[in-house]
């Protein structure tokens, strides 16, 4: 025979029910996250030192996941009964002497904190609860309050794998604690209704696996508060009746066991014993009414039942939003609840599958966005340090939107990502909303690539420290840059065998820094190194070559520590050896219309032919080591070849692998070359036959 869901009030008695089974809180906590700041403000994570969201894995309890993985496992395992007993906690009466509230009291030998002292912990530290016999119980772990202590390590810790950890203990925290926001959406958590065993706990099985809890959240864009403090996510009577999730839930909806009464000889409905509201009036005035309709009821082993029911129909008001919801159901009617019609006794009231239908369109979008408001209140603190104009001196910007007080740090961390505070801290201040103070310390060591600004106190008007243990942490991590530093301007040098050697400052700015290297014929060398004569090298020649060079060498003085060259010219100790050097600032360019080395197109002409000449010769043309051509000399005539070389002396050329063509004759193999002195030609030492090394100038 089919049980129909439309229940007798429960007489058993044993340990609570989650509000929602696992799953649910899964969804809710899932879409909660993407709806907070932590999905749809790009520079959360960021400012605290990570990328993508949707990207970035941070391990947590054995689990290594995304933010919002690790949010959902966490909101998952608030209902772990394996050892401390967590459900214990997840109820909050608001109601309870006059709006003083009250946790679980519904048995002997446990009673549970009230879920806000539970998951916040902002009045002191809290113990699980544990058996009379056993008293003492396991500390909170996953509390807000933890989830600040584990996102201010996330900031302070030396290593970067330490402070991963840290991050993700604190996603999963935050977990915890919105499963609580999300419990306070299921009546029976708001009116100490313990829902052990069926009937009773029909709420979380129909939920779990009989609602498509996701399409209510989709279809219903509640707006996401932002209230001072934690605690009025849950209540704030001083506020209103209805604006906290608790305050809305047990003022708007009876449960199983609290259901609406009737008075007798009226058979209007009433509120349940200890619990004032709701009660036969709807906040407008106008009354609640019992009014049949025809329903299917759905059964416990899924299938359907059609049923005629009595209902308790009455208006939900929202504070937060100041909508009404009129003419939803409320309660149902009993299999006592006819018994007592019969017996013209008054009526109790109870809740089925029709009651949650009409109920969740309003509840779990609110649960939602009241999990994603607790997420964007823990990250409400926003932190920016700068350079200030002085020197060592740093400005730190409150960007929370809330006056700050407490004390400041700043760290500096390495290419490897250790961290180490900054000498001279900490600092203790109190900024209004967008205030400011400066700081001063010496500059970082070399290879600091990051800064970190972190505050450790309270933000807003959240409650003053009940202890040590007790703040809110806020952080900024920017990239590290040197004081500002303008580059020392070019700088060209020549000379011969003595070389040279010099520190150059080529300043802050950003952009990578030119170079030009002219060893002529003769070779020289080149080495040239960041700061000073023992610092790595940026780029060398490797010995001692010959011709012209030119690099391009990225500048980035926060990762080596300095903003200067050393520069070192080793001339060749031969005799006659010359060389030139251009050196440019970040980002200019040597060549254009004010080149660094000064050049001259130079042309070479390559022989000539007598009368009667046939066929042709040719030879390798070298210019300072360097091939740059074949030339050719043919009966046709002089070949000619075009070159872009660097004025000055010193340049040498030299002929190889001379060649005729079979029965050439009358061919004259001599060569010439002409520089920036219009029309005047300069006659080569050697002729294309004839091997060796030649040295020539251009002018």
């Amino acid at each position: 025979m089919k049980k129909a869901i439309i229940f007798a009030a429960s007489l058993l008695v044993g340990l609570p029910a989650a509000a929602y089974e696992r799953g649910t809180h899964n969804v809710i906590s899932a879409h909660g996250a993407s709806r907070s700041v932590v999905y749809t403000d790009p520079s959360l994570l960021a400012d605290l030192g990570y990328g993508d969201p949707n990207t970035e894995l941070f391990p947590s309890s054995g689990s290594t996941s995304t933010a919002q993985g690790l949010i959902g496992i966490g909101a998952v395992r608030e209902d772990d009964l394996t050892v401390f007993k967590r459900p214990f906690n997840h109820f909050y009466d608001p109601q309870f002497n006059n709006h003083q509230g009250r946790g679980l009291d519904a048995f002997v030998a446990f009673v549970g904190h009230p879920s806000p002292d539970w998951a916040i912990e902002d009045r002191t530290d809290v113990l699980s609860i544990s058996a009379a016999s056993s008293p003492g119980g396991h500390p909170q772990l996953w509390s807000y309050r933890d989830g600040q202590r584990h996102l201010l390590n996330a900031l302070v810790m030396a290593q970067p794998n330490d402070r991963r950890a840290s991050m993700g203990a604190m996603f999963e925290s935050l977990g915890h604690v919105v499963h609580h926001i999300q419990d306070m959406a299921q009546p029976q958590h708001t009116r100490n209704d313990t829902h052990r065993f069926s009937p009773a706990n029909w709420y979380e099985h129909y939920t779990e696996h009989f609602v498509n809890v996701g399409s209510y959240l989709t279809a219903d864009n509640y707006p996401i508060p932002g209230f001072e403090t934690a605690r009025e996510y849950w209540t704030n009577a001083a506020a209103g009746r209805y604006r906290g999730m608790a305050d809305f839930t047990a003022q708007n909806y009876v449960s199983h066991d609290t259901g609406f009464r009737t008075v007798i000889g009226t058979g209007a409905p009433t509120n349940a014993p200890g619990f004032p509201l709701p009660n036969g009036t709807n906040l407008n005035g106008t009354p609640r009414t019992i009014e049949a309709r025809n329903v299917s009821v759905r059964l416990e082993d899924g299938t359907f039942s059609a049923e005629t029911m009595d209902f308790v129909v009455g208006n939900v008001f929202d504070e937060h939003t100041n909508a009404v919801h009129g003419g939803k159901l409320l309660a149902s009617g009993s299999l006592l609840d006819r018994a007592l019609v019969i017996r013209n006794r008054s009526r109790i009231f109870t809740m089925s599958s029709p009651v949650f239908d009409d109920n969740y369109p309003i509840l779990l979008p609110r649960a939602e966005a009241f999990s994603a408001g607790l997420i964007n209140h823990f990250f409400r603190g926003r932190l920016n340090i700068r350079r200030h104009g002085n020197p060592q001196t740093w400005t730190i910007d409150n960007l929370s939107g809330r006056p700050v007080s407490g004390t400041f740090n700043v760290l500096h961390e390495n290419s490897a990502g250790v961290r180490n505070f900054v000498s001279g801290g900490p600092w203790t201040a109190s900024l209004g909303t967008g205030g400011t103070f400066n700081v001063s310390f010496a500059e970082p060591p070399a290879g600091t690539r990051k800064l970190v600004v972190v505050f450790q106190g309270r933000i807003g008007s959240e409650p003053a420290a009940p202890d040590s243990n007790w703040f809110a942490a806020a952080g900024k991590v920017i990239n590290y840059t040197l004081p500002p530093v303008n580059c020392a301007g070019r700088r060209l040098d020549e000379g011969s065998s003595a070389g040279v050697e010099y520190i150059h400052e080529l300043g802050t700015g950003s952009g990578s820094f030119r170079m030009q290297f002219e060893a002529f014929g003769i070779p020289d060398a080149l080495v040239v190194r960041a700061g000073n004569s023992s610092g790595p090298v940026l780029l060398q020649t490797n010995g001692l070559v010959s011709g012209f060079d030119e690099w391009s060498t990225p500048h980035d003085p926060v990762a080596l520590g300095t903003t200067k060259v050393h520069v070192r010219v080793n001339g060749n100790p031969d005799t006659g050896t010359w060389w030139e050097l251009a050196l440019g600032c970040p980002g200019e360019n040597l060549n254009g219309s004010n080149p660094a080395m000064p050049k001259a197109f130079v042309q070479f002409r390559f022989g000539s032919a007598l009368q009667g000449a046939m066929g042709s010769c040719s030879a390798d043309f070298y210019i300072d080591s360097v091939f740059r051509g074949t030339a050719y000399a043919s009966s046709s005539g002089f070949g000619t070849m075009s070159l872009f070389l660097t004025k000055g002396p010193g340049h040498y050329g030299e002929f190889r692998n001379f060649r005729c063509d079979p029965f050439t004759r009358n061919i004259l193999v001599g060569a010439d070359f002409e520089d920036s002195v219009p029309g005047h030609r300069h006659k080569l030492p050697k002729r294309m036959n004839q091997t060796g090394l030649f040295l020539f100038d251009v002018h």
